[in-house]
């Protein structure tokens, strides 16, 4: 299976886990679930945080000043 197909797959088992049905919350999942993920492999790891990375971007809200 390619990594991203895999990362992918583990997002959505996560979200499915966690009842949710957004990506708004994937930041706090993998924030849950990253002292679970020593079991993968490198390269899916890899993948899954950059996955993880941009969804996160594209929610983050920054602080207002």
């Amino acid at each position: 299976m390619n990594t991203n197909a895999e990362s992918l797959e583990i997002l959505d088992r996560l979200k499915s886990q966690n009842n949710c049905n957004s990506d708004t919350c994937v930041p706090a999942i993998v924030n849950e679930y990253f002292f679970e993920t020593r079991y993968l492999q490198p390269d899916t790891l890899h993948s899954l945080l950059e996955i993880s990375i941009d969804i996160t971007k594209k929610y983050h809200q920054p602080y207002q000043l």
